[in-house]
């Protein structure tokens, strides 16, 4: 019997799926894509990239997603009255 990965063969149980969520289109200024914050440069790599090289891809995108909801903002307006 053969296993998956013994002659190339990918196992479809361990495919890591796109992260891509169908918003295309580069934030101005950077090379992150407004949905999926990955680079325009692992978005091209991605179809031909390992398993592993798309894990890493999207523990990228995770965080950056997280580092994103973690950073304080200049848009977000303060509570309170003036000082």
């Amino acid at each position: 019997m053969v296993r998956p990965g013994d002659r190339g063969e990918r196992d479809l149980t361990t495919v890591i799926t796109s992260p891509c969520v169908g918003v295309c289109q580069l934030r101005p200024g950077t090379s992150l894509c407004e949905g999926c914050l990955r680079t325009a440069s692992e978005i091209g790599e991605w179809s031909a990239a390992s398993d592993e090289r798309r894990a890493l891809i999207l523990q990228a995108a995770i965080g950056r997603r997280e580092a994103e909801h973690t950073s304080p903002s200049s848009d977000i307006p303060s509570k309170g009255g003036h000082s």
